[in-house]
């Protein structure tokens, strides 16, 4: 009758449930259920069949008058009453007939000086600038003077004391360029068919996408060639021109002053980027060429950004220590861009912010650290930290033991204060830095952040004159004695007259002497006593600074170096030392005029060209100057 599951059931007995099948008395009451179900179903479809007759019977009598407001346009009619819509048709258009050229082409492109070449096979085309070699991107249009196309069309070679390089055109772009003599041959003449508006709008998108000005200027300069071809065919066969000449010209010269910028900024990273051996100087010195005032007035711009960023960061935080924690609450001691972007608008600061990220990060490492920020509260916390390595072997926990902890385990200002009042100067301000929510104590966990924090090297060491000393000589025998040449020919190629500790470093990796990094840093800081992480000319060698300051503001009156180099009796462009020492004999003494000669004349050429004296022009010296009077208060 039952059976036992002693696994399952812990050993209790379980009583299966009695069949239902032959019991009389439940089939009886199935039977009665069934009945009275099939009954209510019928009722229902008898109740819905009545329903549709008497539906059906309401539809066949006749309507009654309709009302007013239902004779209204919006009860839609049937689908059966409603008239069908004619499909509309798409109103036949002229074809327009290509137009007839009044002018042939040869007249034309004389009227315009427009010949445009491009090289073969899409080859990459190999210029030289006035500030050095340059590769243009593959495929683009030059456009050549038409004396100068006529000697590329000649099948003849070309005379060799004519030189081997091909000058381009001097309208598109007031700066002379040429094409290097092994590019020549690469060169391809365009002929009308392929001169057209669309391959002329292809060829402008594809110059805004690279990094080369002269080639952005010379594809304005074929799309306003074009505008103006077809406004003429227009007034030659008496019809008015879609849009007038003028509005037409502006809308291009709108599009390349916005492509600028762009280009601008590629030619800039693609010199940061470009390895040794490449071309020099092209994109990002004709960058800094073309648009001076632009550099100039970024350089203003992102201090003035990083001056209201520490106003503000001291008004909301106290100091940027208590800021950088907020912002980096796991103390990673290292922030991207992206990162920053989102924690300053998080804490409200509504300055530019692209703008301030270049100024913290100079050297485009893509990340920055608090001593990016504020490098003078960095300067005493980094004091702090080489005392905790020369009489701590760098650990907290150390010092801790010979301060005053409470049971809290944090630390007062006081105790603080007198356990480093005799090692170390400004321990006040340094409990200022490290306490985190401006208070009274600081944490014994707080300063363990030392520990792994990696300054720059130049943060950590001392001042060394002597080895300055002895590094000036060595600048000195790589310049022929010259300060002024050693700058811009070891130190800073690119003549900005500043430079950072990355590039400073780089640069003297040729000097075996100085390859230790604790020598450069102890150079740097005896230079850069402020850690500020820029060494100027000004404190290289100020008399150097001085000549040249004087020449600047001089050769301003007259519209910058460059017009003050032209203006001089020079051969071919070139001007001596003696002419030079004549022309500024009433602003330098001899002394004064040989050592900048000497300086811009970095390749050691006898002369001086527009080349040499451009930095001149590009140098911010009143903003310099401002800098220099704000760190002397």
């Amino acid at each position: 009758m039952y059976r036992e599951r002693p696994g399952r059931d812990n050993g209790r007995a379980v009583v299966p449930l009695p069949s239902l099948e032959q019991d009389a008395v439940y089939q009886e009451a199935l039977k009665i259920v069934r009945q009275r179900r099939a009954k209510r179903a019928s009722e229902r479809r008898a109740a819905r069949a009545e329903k549709a007759e008497r539906a059906e019977s309401q539809q066949l009598e006749p309507a009654g008058p309709v009302p007013k407001y239902l004779q209204l346009s919006c009860i839609l009619k049937p689908s059966s009453a409603q008239t069908p819509v004619p499909p509309k048709r798409p109103r036949p258009r002229p074809r327009k007939e290509p137009r007839a050229l009044p002018l042939s082409w040869l007249e034309l492109r004389d009227t315009l000086g427009l010949t445009v070449v491009a090289a073969q096979n899409n080859a990459p085309l190999l210029l030289k600038l006035a500030s050095g070699e340059h590769r243009l991107p593959t495929g683009v249009w030059l456009v050549l003077d038409p004396s100068t196309a006529q000697k590329l069309r000649s099948p003849e070679p070309r005379d060799p004391e004519e030189g081997g390089d091909l000058p381009l055109g001097t309208r598109p772009c007031n700066s002379k360029a040429w094409v290097a003599e092994k590019s020549v041959p690469l060169l391809q003449l365009l002929d009308e068919e392929q001169l057209t508006w669309s391959a002329a709008e292809a060829n402008f998108a594809k110059c805004a996408r690279g990094a080369c000005f002269l080639a952005l200027k010379h594809a304005g300069f074929v799309l306003k060639a074009l505008a103006t071809k077809e406004c003429i065919q227009a007034q030659q066969e008496g019809m008015d021109p879609e849009k007038p000449l003028e509005s037409t010209l502006e809308e291009i010269d709108a599009k390349v002053s916005r492509a600028a910028g762009l280009v601008g900024s590629r030619a800039a990273a693609e010199s940061r980027r470009r390895p040794r051996g490449e071309p020099s100087g092209s994109p990002r010195k004709e960058a800094e060429v073309e648009s001076s005032p632009r550099q100039a007035s970024a350089l203003r711009r992102g201090v003035q950004a990083h001056r209201d960023f520490l106003n503000f960061v001291c008004r909301k935080f106290g100091n940027p220590l208590r800021l950088w924690f907020v912002i980096d609450p796991e103390e990673h001691l290292k922030m991207g861009e992206k990162q920053f972007v989102r924690a300053c608008e998080e804490i409200g600061f509504s300055g530019c912010l692209l703008t301030l990220w270049r100024q913290l990060d100079p050297d485009c490492t893509g990340h920055i650290s608090f001593h990016d920020i504020d490098p003078v509260a960095a300067l005493q916390v980094a004091d702090f930290k080489v005392l905790l390595m020369k009489q701590f072997d760098g650990e907290v926990e150390k010092f801790l033991k010979i301060v005053e902890v409470n049971r809290s385990q944090r630390v007062g200002r006081d105790a603080f204060v007198k356990a480093l009042d005799d090692t170390l100067q400004g321990a006040r301000r340094l409990f200022d830095l490290l306490c985190r929510h401006n208070g009274s104590t600081v944490s014994a966990k707080e300063p363990r952040f030392l520990e792994k924090w990696r300054p720059p090297p130049y943060f950590l060491v001392p001042p060394d004159r002597a080895r300055l000393h002895h590094f000036r000589g060595v600048l000195g025998d790589a310049a022929h004695g010259n300060p002024l040449k050693a700058w811009f020919r070891v130190l800073d190629p690119d003549q900005s007259f500043r430079i950072t500790f990355n590039r400073f470093k780089h640069q003297l990796t040729r000097f075996q002497k100085l390859q230790e990094e604790d020598s450069m840093a102890q150079v740097w800081r005896a230079w850069d006593s402020d850690c500020s992480g820029y060494l100027f000319l000004r404190r290289f060698h100020p008399e150097a600074h001085e000549a040249a300051a004087r020449l600047k503001r001089w050769a301003a009156k007259s519209g910058g170096g460059v017009k003050f180099i032209n203006q001089l009796e020079s051969n071919n462009g070139r001007v001596s030392k003696a002419t030079f020492r004549k022309a500024v004999a009433d602003v330098l003494d001899q002394a004064a005029a040989d050592l900048l000669f000497d300086g811009l004349d970095v390749g050691d050429t006898g002369h001086l060209t527009e080349q040499d004296v451009r930095c001149l022009d590009r140098w911010d010296l009143a903003f310099e100057d401002e800098l220099h009077s704000c760190e002397a208060t």
